[in-house]
Order: structure tokens, then sequence, then C-alpha cells
């Protein structure tokens, strides 16, 4: 018996979706920015901070709750564990 040649329908709806669209809030002056630097352009992210990570040398970093969720996810991925405070 061989493998069927193609794509299973599941993997041609996943195809045929389009990409997800982010809708990023940006930080009026005066107000805490994100300062997570974005993967593929190197900038920082700029949306208004809702909260802030906690690094295990007890740095910390404003961040958007995307990033946030991004950035504990790698830590995790990287077997060390960040905390995400919200901002106060």
């Amino acid at each position: 018996m061989t493998a069927p040649v193609g794509l299973t329908r599941a993997e041609e709806a996943l195809e045929q979706q389009q990409p997800e669209v982010r809708i990023v809030v940006k930080a009026p002056p005066g107000a805490a920015a994100c300062r997570v630097g974005q993967a593929v352009s190197g900038v920082d992210c700029g949306a208004a901070a809702t909260c802030r990570i906690v690094w295990p040398d007890a740095a910390t970093t404003p961040a958007c709750g995307d990033c946030a969720d991004r950035a504990q996810l790698q830590a995790g991925n990287l077997h060390f564990e960040v905390q995400i405070e919200p901002l106060r």
C-alpha cells in the first residue's frame, strides 16, 4: 500500500486561512511602552505596557500581554522561569 499524495482536508483548510492580524495599541506619550524586541525587525514592540517581566537576575522589562506571554513560553523552552507582574 502506498501513501496518498497531496494534502488532507485539514491541511488544505490550514493553508487557506488568512494570517492572524494583531492589533497593537501604541503607548501614548509619557506612558509605559513595551520594551520587548521583536525577533524579525529587532525594534521594540512599542505597544502600551500592561505588565512587566521579572527575569531570573531580578531585572525587569515593561511588556504588553502578548510579548510577556511569548517571553514566558520562550523561557520555559530554555528551562528557566520568568515572573509576569501587572504594572502598578
